[in-house]
């Protein structure tokens, strides 16, 4: 369930603007996913943090779970953000794609996405490449998010030789 909200002047935007207290962008949703570099193992720490879209700080709006399988996939319950924007985070051991035993070491992958038109989302290889490149473009380029995030992903998959419109990388 999601919600946009704005007021009579247009000043509060859901999702951004400082001064946004009490407006809910996303209310109590179900959100679900895998977690990829091979699948991370049960038990590794899945997070969930608001961030404003805008400017992309981190709120204190923070969820936490853990990846239910070998198979790395994770549910959150009833996620409610005043940003319609996220921080997801995996940190554990993975299964190696190679060999197929479990890590030595943990790692953590990043996602960062906008919730307003999903209830799915991946953590994997490709989304963090993506972050701090979406970080900088918002911060330091002054890009919409959703401008950022379609030119980091572009970006990504350039890098490896990939071209074409693909759906987002999570």
């Amino acid at each position: 369930f999601l919600a946009a909200c704005s007021s009579s002047d247009d000043k509060s935007v859901a999702g951004g603007a400082s001064g946004d207290a009490g407006v809910v962008a996303v209310k109590d949703l179900d959100v679900a996913g895998l977690t990829q570099k091979g699948p991370f193992v049960k038990g590794s720490a899945v997070t969930v943090q608001g961030i404003d879209c805008k400017t992309l700080e981190i709120s204190d709006e923070y969820f936490e779970g853990q990846v239910n399988s070998d198979k790395g996939d994770f549910a959150l319950d009833n996620v409610t953000l005043s940003s319609s924007c996220a921080l997801f985070e995996v940190t554990g051991k993975y299964r190696n794609e190679v060999t197929g035993k479990k890590s030595a070491g943990e790692i953590t992958l990043h996602a960062l996405t906008d919730l307003k038109d999903r209830k799915n989302v991946n953590i994997n290889v490709l989304t963090e490449l993506e972050y701090e490149r979406l970080m900088y473009l918002v911060t330091e380029k002054d890009k919409k998010f959703e401008e950022a995030k379609a030119q980091a992903e572009k970006e990504v998959l350039a890098a490896f030789g990939i071209a074409g419109d693909f759906d987002n990388s999570e």
